[in-house]
């Protein structure tokens, strides 16, 4: 059986686009919302969540993210596999030994 993931929950307005990617017009706002979602599937199945911006459009009602939101997510997903994030191994390459 499949999981559903627990509904999302808006934690505060954030700065954002001044405009949609949309309809082009102004009148964007971005909200940092906790965002449950599945991670797997089967009995191996297991909600996450991540704190992501989410843009809405007070013109044409379209709710979208970006790619910030979706690099939150991964990173949700390397910590919960116990993995270093795309930042941690960046740094980790950076740094001289």
């Amino acid at each position: 059986m499949n999981k559903i993931a627990s509904k999302p929950t808006v934690l505060d307005q954030i700065a954002g686009p001044e405009s949609c990617d949309m309809c082009g017009n102004a009148g964007l706002k971005t909200e940092l919302v906790r965002n449950p979602f599945i991670y797997a599937v089967g009995s191996g199945a297991v909600e996450l969540s991540a704190d992501i911006p989410v843009h809405t459009c007070a013109t044409c009602a379209v709710s979208f993210t970006d790619e910030a939101a979706e690099g939150i997510q991964h990173d949700a997903v390397c910590r919960h596999l116990g993995v270093p994030t795309p930042d941690e191994l960046r740094a980790l390459r950076g740094r001289e030994v």
